[in-house]
């Protein structure tokens, strides 16, 4: 099985083998400041989600609609 790699170019990180990405809800940081975080975490080969992230990308904000996450309306 191959392994996946994280590769830096100009500023864009590029994943290949990528098993599965998982954003988490936002929730309070803990540092009682009133600031928010949520997670984005890409999993890849060889373990998938039963392993690490290959890369986590951590977002905060005092305002949670900052960290919202909003697609256009999807038509089948």
């Amino acid at each position: 099985m191959t392994q996946s790699q994280v590769t830096t170019l100009n500023q864009v990180v590029e994943i290949d083998s990528v098993d599965s990405i998982v954003m988490t809800a936002p929730v309070d940081d803990g540092t009682s400041t009133g600031t928010f975080v949520r997670a984005i975490r890409v999993f890849g080969e060889p373990n998938g989600v039963n392993g690490p992230p290959i890369l986590e990308v951590r977002v905060k904000s005092t305002t949670v609609g900052n960290i919202e996450v909003v697609t256009p309306n999807l038509t089948f």
